[in-house]
Formats: C-alpha cells, structure tokens, sequence
C-alpha cells in the first residue's frame, strides 16, 4: 500500500503550509501546519432552493497532526492570519488529510 499521507500530504503541509492555532472545543490549544483558502468558492443554497456561489475559507490539515485522542470537529476554532475561524463542516479526504470549512465565530457558515 502507498503511503499517501507521508508521501504527499506531508510534502504539502511542509512547502505551502503555515502555523495556525487550532483550539478544539474539547481540549487544549495546539499548534499544526495548514494551508488556509481564505477564498475558496462553494455553492450554498438559498431558502428557496436556489444556488448560489459564495466564498468560504477552508483550512487543509493532516489527521496525524492532532494530539493523540483529538480530531477535528465543528465548533472547534482556528487562528489563522490574526483571524478566528469556527470549524463548520470536514471534508476528509481518505488518505490521511481533512478539509475544513471555516465561517465566522457567530455560526454563520460563510463571512
């Protein structure tokens, strides 16, 4: 088997990431490596169905990165740039990393 994570993921986080401040809901801030998209497009929908592209900032990070016993989970808060984020969705990708969608610290998803 490929070692993917080790191989790619690691690579990655090492030439294009930086340190951001992850501050899980359940335990004691950290520090990790992670490639921040602060303006990264998704579609959202609106109350009648209709779609709509709009930006959300999203974080790329290692699963093997977090203390022994912490994963990412929504609610949990990122530093990054001197500015807070809140987890609001994750995104893994299988192969050892997790992408996760950021909003704002009032629980609005996108801002």
């Amino acid at each position: 088997m490929i070692d993917f994570d080790g191989l790619a993921n690691k690579p990655i986080l090492a030439t294009f990431g930086e340190a951001v401040l992850y501050r899980p809901s359940q335990a004691l801030p950290f520090t990790l490596q992670g490639v921040l998209d602060r303006h990264a497009s998704r579609v959202a929908f609106d109350q009648g169905g209709t779609p709509t592209s709009v930006l959300a900032p999203q974080l790329y990070v290692r699963l093997a990165d977090f203390p022994a016993g912490v994963a990412p989970a929504p609610k949990d808060e990122v530093e990054a740039r001197g500015d807070i984020f809140q987890v609001v969705d994750l995104q893994p990708d299988g192969l050892g990393a997790v992408l996760l969608i950021l909003g704002n610290r009032q629980d609005r998803p996108y801002g």
